[in-house]
């Protein structure tokens, strides 16, 4: 129900109550906004305007089809020729200029029948929300002034006629508020229809409501957002505006007290006077809360228990694809996921851990390679030891031993008999030769070697004393010696079968932003190129130069910029320059230091000009010199000659 008071306060223009009316029983008919808003979306459509498209529009050609055969499509054709237009295809909604699918008609059903029941509810349903200051105040008025709703007026405002009065009264009514906002609302529709005589939009204000127009139509027509109506002919789009409830109404007291007459009482007996068979609508219960009903003791007294349905059949549930078993069996897994997750952001705590936990790897995996590589070594270098012992005991003896110093030998040898003999066998050489050949081998621990005398019976017994390389060399080449092969040992193998790859870092420069900044600016300064230079030098002046062999010259006078790109070679004895030097003179000296400009240029251009012809000069003179004849002592014999 809207409101239950019996009373309802009258105010006069001034805004002081004056008497007070009965409230109507349309105040207290149930709110179906469901069946407002219907009322009002079938209601709005019967003051549209049939439209549509010309029932003609695509057909205006005589189009045909060419039929198959043609390598087209058999869609009609315009005919024709001389034009683009002929052969277009013509008629189709996929067509250029052709006839559109399901075009609007201008005899469509374009309006809606409301049935008249369905529209008295709607409108005791509007007029009932319109005494509730929540739905007035949801709808978007401002009614904080106002003394109460519904607000109600004396029957002396319907004979006002001027807007300035009504104006007035609408301000004492505590309504100031609510004509500020809809004059502020004032703003330019969107859309088309600022073309077709509603240009701008402007919010709903107050809704007067009078019996007899004696003058307050033209009172209150004039004041924007304002509105009446006849109390005969309410309508649910006026009194409810989109089909929302809530409108902000000033009644006069003779129409406050006609609604009783109009729409008659609510509890059903009798019907309304003033129009024929038509009562209120009548609540089928007096409680629609139905889930309250249900659960009251009384109705729970009285019914049956609940029945229990069969047990249902488990359902294995896979715990590696069930997210939700898996939580219920391991509760932890939902963190461990998230320390997943944060172990992939980078300042997070999982993750500096991470890093942490890697690093640790990294090192004890260096430290592991390390180990295993010095006991490569250690394994290498015993084994290149025994390797080099049996070389040294595989050589010849010509290898390992140095040359024998030999005693003179003796000329004589005593015989049996005890006289000295003179021995004309020498056999210290060939003693000497075998050993060296190693027919003879020493015997460690006596170096002497007994060669027997192919004449006498006396062996040879030279005092043969075998001297190695290690005894004869000094101790710091030994040492030097010891030195290498230490070095050698601790030597790695850096390439072939069985070594680890490694792992060379190659850093890529690029120079394609600095090279395009570069020729950006050349390009600013009106930098031209130089062509024919083979090669510059530029001296320093410490004597060195910098040597460009064909290089890319540039030069901007204006600027004072010159640019020399190539290949760059320094040269610190510049030596071979020195005759150009000596050619340039003072010039040279002064392109080291100082800036070049364009009369310095000219110069030097000038000056190796003039070199150029004295060395074609010089060359011509001495072509012409080789042509005289020698001089000689007496003319007269070169006469004769």
């Amino acid at each position: 129900m809207a409101t239950a008071r019996p009373c309802v306060g009258i105010y006069n223009p001034e805004g002081t109550p004056v008497g007070s009316a009965l409230m109507p029983s349309v105040f207290c008919a149930p709110l179906r906004a469901d069946l407002v808003r219907f009322v009002c979306t079938n209601l709005a459509k019967n003051s549209r305007q049939a439209y549509g498209v010309a029932p003609n529009a695509g057909y205006q050609t005589s189009a045909e089809s060419w039929g198959t055969g043609r390598a087209v499509s058999r869609i009609p054709r315009v005919p024709g020729g001389g034009t683009h237009r002929s052969g277009q295809a013509a008629f189709g909604n996929m067509c250029r200029g052709g006839g559109m699918f399901a075009p609007n008609k201008t005899w469509r059903r374009w309006h809606r029948k409301v049935n008249v029941t369905m529209k008295r509810h709607a409108v005791a349903a509007a007029v009932a929300a319109t005494g509730l200051p929540a739905l007035v105040m949801a709808r978007g008025h401002k009614i904080d002034a106002v003394p109460e709703l519904p607000l109600v007026v004396e029957d002396a405002v319907e004979s006002l006629k001027k807007t300035k009065e009504a104006a007035k009264l609408l301000q004492h009514l505590g309504c100031a508020e609510e004509l500020q906002k809809i004059r502020e609302s004032k703003k330019l529709r969107a859309g088309r229809g600022k073309g077709r005589n509603r240009r701008c939009t402007l919010k709903k204000g107050p809704l007067v409501i009078y019996n007899s127009d004696d003058g307050i139509c033209r009172a209150f027509r004039n004041i924007p957002g304002v509105e009446l109506a006849h109390v005969d002919r309410l309508s649910v789009l006026t009194l409810a505006p989109g089909g929302t409830l809530g409108r902000f109404c000033v009644w006069t007291a003779s129409a406050f007290k006609r609604l009783q007459l109009l729409y008659g009482r609510t509890d059903g007996v009798g019907t309304a006077a003033l129009k024929k068979g038509y009562h209120l609508p009548r609540p089928v219960l007096q409680n629609a809360d139905i889930a309250r009903i249900i659960n009251s003791d009384e109705v729970q007294s009285v019914v049956r228990p609940m029945l229990k349905g069969p047990p249902k059949k488990s359902q294995h549930k896979n715990l590696l694809t069930n997210r939700s078993v898996l939580l219920r069996v391991n509760p932890a897994a939902k963190n461990l996921k998230r320390n997943a997750q944060l172990a992939q952001q980078p300042g997070s705590r999982p993750y500096t851990i991470l890093q942490k936990k890697k690093i640790a790897k990294r090192e004890e995996r260096k430290q592991h390679r390390m180990m295993g590589k010095k006991y490569m070594k250690e394994i290498r270098r015993a084994f290149e030891d025994k390797a080099a012992e049996n070389m040294s005991e595989a050589r010849q003896p010509e290898d390992r031993l140095s040359p024998v110093f030999l005693p003179p030998f003796p000329d004589s040898n005593s015989g049996a008999d005890g006289k000295e003999e003179q021995c004309f066998d020498s056999q210290w050489p060939v003693a000497a030769q075998w050993f060296v050949q190693g027919v003879l081998s020493p015997v460690e621990g006596d170096p002497q070697i007994s060669v027997p005398c192919s004449y006498c019976t006396r062996p040879l017994v030279p005092p043969l004393q075998m001297v190695t390389m290690e005894e004869e060399l000094s101790p710091a080449i030994l040492a030097a010696r010891a030195k290498l092969r230490e070095r050698c040992a601790k030597s790695q193998q850096l390439g072939g079968k069985g070594t680890a790859r490694r792992k060379a870092r190659k850093t890529h420069k690029s120079v394609v932003g600095d090279d395009k900044k570069l020729q950006l600016s050349l390009k600013r300064v009106g930098a031209a190129s130089i062509f024919g230079v083979e090669e510059v030098f530029l001296l320093r002046a410490d004597g060195s130069a910098l040597h460009f062999h064909n290089p890319k010259v540039q030069a901007a006078p204006s600027a004072n910029t010159y640019v020399i790109t190539g290949a760059a070679e320094d040269k610190p004895n510049a030596g071979a320059l020195l005759g150009v030097r000596g050619l340039l003179g003072g010039a040279a000296g002064a392109l080291e230091g100082a800036s070049i400009n364009p009369e310095m240029l000219r110069q030097l251009q000038q000056h190796v000009e003039s070199l150029s012809k004295k060395e074609q000069q010089k060359e011509a003179k001495e072509e012409a010199d080789d042509d005289v004849p020698d001089l000689v002592d007496n003319f007269e014999e070169a006469a004769k000659e």
